[in-house]
């Protein structure tokens, strides 16, 4: 988290993982811990690359959320796959 900001940069799992009712579960998990830790916002980096991840994004698309390019430092040393430039994503605010 960052500025309020909860990024989910990739959700990452085994194949058997790939369903819409697990997405659905991790989906709105996700979205409650952000807001326990807060947060104004949460993005969902779409810049993913494992199968899993992609198979969430597109899960995610069809949610209708709105995408957005948020600007963040990404102040850490740990791998993102994040742009630094600026993430790409889809945005829910609180």
């Amino acid at each position: 988290m960052e500025d309020n900001i909860f990024l989910v940069d990739s959700v990452e799992g085994h194949r058997r993982f790939r369903n819409d009712k697990i997405f659905e579960i991790v989906y709105n998990d996700l979205i409650e811990r952000a807001r326990e830790k807060g947060a104004e916002m949460i993005v969902f980096n779409i810049d993913v690359y494992n199968e899993t991840s992609r198979k969430f994004i597109e899960y995610l698309s069809r949610k209708n959320l709105p995408k957005g390019r948020i600007k963040m430092r990404l102040d850490t040393d740990a791998y993102l796959e994040a742009k630094k430039d600026g993430v790409n994503g889809y945005v829910v605010k609180f």
